[in-house]
């Protein structure tokens, strides 16, 4: 019979176990209660499911023989010997200090810790390199290559050299380095070459000095700025270049937005290596993309590599390469510029057995300044090793309440803060979540308490959402206007739902997967009922029904959800699905389209007068 014990993690094993004995005796009593009894005992969700391992431990007078039954499609064999080994490590060690509190017993044995150390004991040195330096390098060794391609011309890197140094006016270059909270140094062409350069080196920038720095979202509401040094970034770089085959002559595609952070290494990374970095025009950088199906093409004949890794360690932690169609999208590969290390992540001083799920820590050169003692990050992402205990990482998800949307960092607690203070007074409670589904993108949604509701609702009785009323729409509205002035569009709810109260779980604290799972069962279909939007307008004009029918498309909607007087943001939109809407209406015949247009004019109907107003050619195709 299955049951569940929880130890106190101060009491000793030893006084614990009779406990533990005497429980088991009392529910020996129930082993013949049927399913359907405790079925009914309380609502569960129910399903079928085998058992992918069965540990059997076999008693002797002197000792204690574990054998394993394990599903060969759920399990490598690989991973249950480990799992044997570390329960008999437990074991032993429980055996030697019956005496210990739980959380003393080393779950981590010799065999594990030999093998976290091989993993581990590959590591990049600081380098001592400045990204300009390197850079400079290929102006020897390559000048008349292409550095930077753009649609109307070409740079190359001895091109490219010299015109750096050209930066502007005097009083406007001292203005922008002041700006960004640098200083400068003035030189008169005057003095002599040997004053001049030896006032430089004095001057120059080390490896020690930062490059760039990053924001990200803060939990407190605030943003949170990460500093990378020249250093960390020309590291991971040289050693990435090696690991990936990133060589010299190579062309990257810059397509990421300037806020996103991997616009940085778009460029620089690609410029450190010696590669050519393509920069599209501005229209064509929202259409015309790779898309979700491209994937499924390329596979077989392109090099995919899924890396990953947080804002405060330039370019990318670990990578999984090859990536096929089969492969698991939550695998996110090797590290070969740090160590990584698994740990509790209620204490980061208690390294785990492999295959246990935990915090990564990593440790390296190729981290933010400052960071924590002894050169080591706490990323906060949950992960374990892969089954196939290749040393490859899998990613699970997070320990607090950031979460990843498009691949923008969002701490749902900063989205939180700013909707408490555009809502002031009127709003008890504002919990916001990322809601996925099987047949819908991800997005987040906002459910809102208001003052006057939190007096009336009564927890864990009737529906946990309100009807929603124009009240509620008129909060809605204001709130979504403030926070348009306050964070970028990815930060934003797609949806808001009102409660009548607020869900606990059975530990008192509030319920975020009932939540969740509630926002999951809705359709996002703009009525009266929960949402806080207005009823939609039909279209009266061609291009409206035309923009109906492909925004309905686009965000996977019911063409009658689609009102001409949403806004394309607030029905679900976001930027990679504006690309998606502009590239649609380009192969319909509007060709002059820009990306920037929806974002321009995000009301459907206003973007239906433009639609209206521009030329329309004939689709060939």
């Amino acid at each position: 019979m299955p049951f569940r014990v929880k130890l106190c993690p101060e009491r000793c094993v030893q006084d614990a176990l009779p406990d533990i004995q005497h429980l088991f005796a009392d529910w020996v009593a129930h082993e013949h209660y049927s399913l359907p009894n405790m079925k009914n005992l309380r609502s569960f969700d129910v399903e079928r499911n085998g058992y992918p391992l069965v540990v059997e431990c076999c008693l002797d007078t002197a000792s204690v023989t574990l054998k394993a039954n394990f599903d060969a499609g759920a399990l490598h064999g690989d991973q249950v010997s480990n799992i044997l080994s570390q329960f008999a490590n437990i074991l032993l060690c429980i055996l030697v200090s019956p005496h210990c509190a739980p959380e003393e017993i080393c779950t981590i044995g010799a065999e594990d810790t030999a093998c976290l150390k091989k993993r581990n004991q590959i590591r990049s040195e600081p380098g001592d390199h400045c990204i300009h330096d390197l850079i400079q390098i290929h102006t020897t060794d390559q000048p008349d290559e292409p550095a930077i391609s753009v649609w109307d011309g070409d740079l190359t890197y001895e091109q490219l050299n010299s015109l750096s140094p050209k930066v502007a006016e005097l009083g406007v270059a001292m203005l922008a380095v002041l700006k960004t909270g640098g200083a400068f140094l003035l030189l008169d062409p005057a003095h002599s070459n040997s004053r001049i350069e030896a006032i430089s080196l004095i001057a120059s920038v080390k490896p020690c000095n930062a490059a760039y720095i990053v924001f990200t979202s803060g939990s407190t509401g605030t943003p949170k700025g990460a500093a990378i040094e020249h250093s960390s970034f020309a590291t991971n770089a040289l050693t990435l270049s090696r690991s990936q085959s990133f060589l010299a002559k190579v062309r990257v595609l810059h397509l990421a937005s300037p806020v996103f952070v991997g616009s940085i290494s778009e460029i620089l990374f690609t410029l450190v290596v010696g590669g050519c970095v393509c920069v599209p025009r501005e229209m064509d950088r929202y259409t015309n993309i790779v898309e979700y199906r491209d994937i499924a093409t390329w596979a077989g004949h392109v090099d995919l590599v899924n890396a990953s890794g947080p804002s405060e360690c330039p370019i990318e932690t670990s990578f999984q390469q090859p990536v096929t169609i089969s492969t698991d999208h939550c695998k996110i590969g090797i590290a070969p510029c740090a160590s990584c290390w698994i740990v509790d992540p209620e204490n980061h001083n208690t390294l785990l057995p492999i295959g246990a799920v935990g915090e990564l820590l990593v440790e390296g050169p190729i981290q933010i300044r400052g960071g924590q003692p002894h050169g080591i990050y706490k990323t906060g992402d949950l992960v374990q090793y892969a089954p196939q205990l290749d040393g490859s990482l899998l990613y699970h998800g997070r320990k607090d309440t950031q979460v990843k949307l498009r691949g923008q960092r969002i701490e749902l607690g900063d989205v939180e803060h700013c909707i408490h203070r555009c809502a002031g007074n009127t709003l008890k409670t504002a919990i916001v979540e990322l809601v996925t589904t099987d047949d819908k993108p991800s997005a987040l949604v906002a459910f809102l308490l208001t003052a006057e509701d939190s007096t009336t609702g009564v927890p864990n009785s009737g529906d946990i959402l309100r009807s929603s009323i124009q009240q509620f729409q008129s909060l809605v509205q204001d709130i979504r206007h403030s926070l348009e002035n306050q964070l970028p569009l990815y930060m934003i709810p797609a949806r808001f739902l009102p409660l009548s109260y607020v869900p606990k779980s059975l530990t008192g604290k509030t319920d975020r997967k009932y939540l969740r799972e509630t926002a999951g069962r809705i359709p996002p279909t703009p009525t009266n009922e929960g949402t806080g939007i207005i009823v939609p307008r039909e279209p009266v004009s061609e291009p409206e029904r035309i923009l109906q029918k492909v925004v309905g498309d686009v965000l996977q909607l019911d063409m009658k959800a689609v009102g001409l007087d949403s806004n394309f943001f607030h029905l679900g939109g976001n930027s990679l699905a504006a690309i998606n809407l502009v590239s649609r209406l380009k192969r319909l015949g509007w060709h002059n389209l820009r990306g920037t247009d929806i974002h321009q004019h995000p009301v459907l109907s206003h973007f239906a007068l433009k639609l209206g107003e521009s030329t329309r050619f004939p689709n060939t195709s």
